[in-house]
């Protein structure tokens, strides 16, 4: 029996422009960060406001000032998901997606913009589209050809299955893609994209000639802005996933093991955090408003308050730990109703504390 032949299709994701407002902010140093499209059906448990990023700030802190408050409790529809590597969507455009056999790429591609600290995001410089990762298929199918124990197994992280009332209404349109161990979610992206025009001269970004020489040119549909799922074809196949498997190694890229985290307990990798377990009440997890995340990141908030009303820490570093702007820092203690230092002392105090 001859072994079947091996497919590639490329696939957009993430938040942009269109749905949600934004790009994905991607670093200086070529990192980036993934960040989902809202959740409008309000049923997700993560939310822009309590969920980070792998640097560590808060992802509502991404959106616009005039827009944080209302952002902050938005859902986030978690999918494609780089935790248990799952994709799920009940369009008919991406009904395609069900032919994918074990060995397949599906590719990942999403919007970006560059955004630092300081300034955040860079107006002069237009966003793109880049390769953010990929899975290397184990299962592919329409979600009503998998029995009840392999959705909860293989697919139970999915936002389309792990909310009942989502998956009840999808199941029948619904597809889903799992990624195996050799899936990953890209450390540094890999701009793919250049602009071009549409037939009304209208901007439309288009996969760059870099990008044709791996991937092809999807038989002359080289648009990839707004597009369904692009086949690679046969003869560019051997050559993308050489391409994959050569950012996988690590040549020219590095990867990265993805999860949300909660902004609480989130921190930069190159810093060494020590982690403190507080106990408290269960009912307080019945409270209104109130989880296990958002009282973790009260007790933190709480515990720098202290410290720097003891002049053991300065305001700009409690905001760094926070990943907030010194600015709302300052605004959170008034909140609690602590003084601030008067201006010799504080000025001792930062310059005590490095910042």
């Amino acid at each position: 029996m001859r072994p079947m032949k091996k497919q590639v299709v490329l696939l957009r994701v993430g938040i942009d422009a269109g749905c949600g407002g934004i790009q994905g902010p991607l670093f200086e140093d070529g990192t980036f960060e993934f960040v989902c499209i809202p959740d409008n059906k309000r049923v997700s448990v993560h939310n822009y406001g309590n969920q980070c990023g792998n640097d560590g700030r808060r992802l509502v802190d991404y959106f616009p000032e005039s827009r944080r408050k209302q952002m902050a409790d938005q859902h986030i529809h978690l999918d494609p998901e780089f935790e248990t590597f799952t994709y799920g969507d009940p369009t008919t455009p991406k009904r395609s997606l069900r032919s994918l056999n074990p060995g397949d790429f599906l590719v990942f591609y999403c919007g970006l913009q560059e955004w630092d600290a300081v300034s955040g995001w860079k107006e002069d410089r237009r966003p793109a589209l880049y390769l953010a990762g990929f899975f290397e298929v184990a299962l592919a199918g329409m979600a009503v050809d998998f029995d009840k124990k392999t959705l909860e197994s293989e697919f139970g992280k999915n936002f389309h299955v792990r909310y009942p009332s989502v998956f009840a209404q999808q199941k029948h349109e619904l597809v889903l893609v799992k990624g195996g161990p050799g899936s990953r979610l890209f450390d540094k992206a890999r701009q793919i994209s250049v602009d071009g025009k549409d037939r009304a001269g209208k901007p439309l970004k288009v996969l760059s000639p870099t990008m044709q020489r791996v991937f092809g040119d999807f038989g002359g549909h080289v648009s990839i802005q707004r597009s369904p799922p692009r086949w690679v074809e046969p003869g560019f196949v051997a050559k993308a996933i050489g391409y994959l498997k050569d950012l996988k190694a690590g040549k020219g890229d590095k990867l990265k093991q993805w999860r949300f985290r909660p902004a609480a307990m989130a921190r930069k990798e190159s810093v060494v955090m020590p982690q403190i377990q507080i106990e408290f009440p269960v009912e307080l997890l019945g409270v209104p408003g109130q989880s296990q995340s958002s009282l973790a990141h009260l007790a933190q908030e709480a515990f720098l308050v202290r410290l720097y009303d003891l002049g053991q820490i300065s305001s700009g570093r409690a905001a760094e730990i926070l990943r907030i702007s010194r600015r709302e820092f300052l605004d959170i203690l008034n909140k609690y109703g602590v003084s601030l230092f008067d201006e010799e002392v504080d000025l001792e105090v930062e310059a005590r504390c490095g910042r």
